[in-house]
C-alpha cells in the first residue's frame, strides 16, 4: 500500500508540472510496446489504457474473492 501511495504522489507531482505545449513534442520512450518515437500525449494515452487494463484485472480478482 505504501508503494501505491508513493506512486500516486509521484504521478500527481509529475502531472501538475506538465505543460499542455509538451503533449505534442515527439520523444523516444524506451519501451518495448512503443517501437517508434511518440508524442508525450500519445504516451500518456497509452499509459492510461494500460493502467485501465490492470484495473480490470484487479476488479476481476476482487469479484472472485468476494
Amino acid at each position: 500500500m505504501a508503494l501505491i501511495l508513493e506512486t500516486r504522489e509521484i504521478a500527481s507531482d509529475t502531472f501538475s508540472q506538465l505543460k499542455t505545449d509538451n503533449l505534442s513534442i515527439v520523444k523516444k520512450f524506451e519501451l518495448r510496446s512503443l517501437d517508434q518515437p511518440a508524442t508525450t500525449g500519445y504516451f500518456l494515452t497509452h499509459l492510461a489504457a494500460h493502467l485501465g487494463y490492470h484495473v480490470g484485472q484487479l476488479n476481476y480478482y476482487r469479484r472472485i474473492l468476494s
